[in-house]
């Protein structure tokens, strides 16, 4: 698969994230409290909104003297049952792929293959068919920051400017360190460091611009999102840049808008279920069969 291809479609390849139940984790008395009002911070400034509609233009850069390409499209996520449709377009406005999710369901349109695929969003990770530069965690984590229990967390440094917070993998002392969030008094996450179980960051996310946005859904008359995220990849040297316009925040989507109109005779394939704790289940389907095609 050609590399301009592959970096438009790795975009979205891997497990969408809901962070793993946490535990207590040794705190002094004197600094729950604190944290505890980070996290109503935190949510108050990134969880105003329910879904959203937006622009966006994606940048992708690859080692290699070719390793960049670009699309741009329209991106609508729901984040209470994680449901996502993208939309990329090449610079001369051909349809380069279509990216839908339910929950842990994917389909993935490719035009220039005359293919869709269906399946897991774990196939994705694993799959030898299609080659990954963002993983799908990344891209929910850059969407939304992931929230974090106090017990299992600890104030690093915290200034009049900036405070660094450290999230720890297990409720024992000495537990290893999971994230590291960077956050103003506020509480917008301006960037996250994410380790693997050996100490070494595996993903870099940072957030750019934050805006406050009219808005007429819920109970706040504006959602604060970032103009910019971007996603890195240490190990890979993969970097990817989102930029965000339009964005109009939602209550609700109806489902209608997540059809996925396919033309006939296109060929559809279903990947194989990789993920071990899924292994046993029936071969994943498309979201709930909406495809017109």
């Amino acid at each position: 698969m050609p590399l301009r291809i592959r970096n438009f479609l790795s975009c979205f390849l891997t497990i969408l994230s809901c962070f793993m139940p946490v535990q207590g984790y040794a705190l002094s008395p004197s600094s729950a409290p604190a944290l505890e009002t980070l996290l109503k911070q935190i949510e108050n400034r990134h969880y105003r909104w329910v879904a959203f509609r937006a622009d966006v233009v994606l940048f992708f850069v690859a080692p290699g003297a070719n390793g960049q390409a670009m699309c741009g499209g329209e991106l609508i996520y729901e984040r209470l049952q994680e449901r996502m449709l993208l939309s990329c377009q090449d610079s001369e406005e051909n349809t380069v792929f279509v990216f839908r999710t339910l929950d842990r369901l994917f389909d993935l349109y490719i035009p220039s293959q005359n293919t869709l695929y269906h399946g897991s969003i774990f196939d994705l990770e694993d799959s030898p068919d299609v080659e990954s530069h963002l993983k799908m965690m990344d891209l929910y984590r850059a969407l939304k920051p992931g929230m974090f229990d106090p017990n299992r967390s600890q104030v690093e440094s915290s200034s009049g400017v900036s405070i660094s917070l450290n999230i720890f993998s297990g409720p024992e002392n000495g537990a290893p360190l999971s994230r590291k969030i960077y956050l103003t008094p506020q509480g917008d996450v301006l960037g996250e460091l994410f380790f693997d179980q050996s100490g070494q960051v595996v993903t870099e996310i940072q957030r750019y611009d934050f805006r406050e946005i009219p808005s007429r859904s819920g109970g706040f008359e504006t959602v604060i999102f970032p103009k910019k995220v971007t996603v890195v990849s240490p190990r890979t040297g993969r970097n990817t840049a989102i930029f965000f316009s339009n964005i109009k925040p939602l209550d609700t989507v109806n489902s209608y808008q997540f059809l996925l109109r396919i033309p006939k005779g296109t060929r559809e394939v279903y990947l194989r279920e990789v993920d071990p704790r899924f292994a046993e289940a029936a071969p994943a389907s498309s979201a709930q069969s909406e495809a017109d095609h």
